[in-house]
């Protein structure tokens, strides 16, 4: 049992919408052992899907998600992140790492109090450590990230 957190970046692709060229999806089906469908892809068009960024255990991150993403509902589901919503994040996380004081912590980013992490809902390396590899992590995907692309959101229990 743990908390396993997920940041996916996604594009969908169709020649109709015209991002699709240089994509073969003879290949792409054959990838996905669906050739069952190439007969019916008239319109064809896939989601491609990466895996940007995760985090282990990171209850103060999963909490913002589900407050400030989710309507406070923690369903494990994906959920689409705006790009404006990153930015609070990472905004947030650096105001707690310049000051390291536990009230702003506890205001910004409180971690989770869950018995089963105990050793871990206390503003310490840990936690920081963690804020730092967020910080770092969420500015890349913001540089860098295509506008057509869409940033998704998931954790699992």
């Amino acid at each position: 049992m743990g908390l396993d957190q997920y940041l996916y970046i996604e594009k969908f692709i169709s020649p109709i919408r015209g991002v699709a060229e240089g994509i073969e999806w003879n290949a792409l089906l054959d990838v996905l052992d669906a050739q069952a469908f190439r007969s019916s892809a008239m319109f064809p068009s896939a989601t491609i899907s990466i895996l940007a960024f995760q985090w282990c255990k990171s209850t103060a991150i999963h909490s913002w998600f589900v407050k400030n993403c989710q309507d406070n509902v923690d369903d494990c589901r994906k959920t689409f992140i705006p790009r404006e919503q990153l930015v609070e994040l990472v905004d947030a996380c650096t105001v707690i790492l310049r000051n390291r004081d536990t009230d702003i912590s506890n205001t910004l980013l409180p971690t989770l109090d869950a018995l089963i992490y105990k050793d871990i809902t206390k503003y310490t390396d840990f936690y920081y450590d963690d804020l730092e590899a967020t910080v770092d992590g969420l500015n890349n995907i913001l540089n860098n990230l295509p506008d057509d692309c869409e940033i998704y959101y998931q954790a699992s229990w």
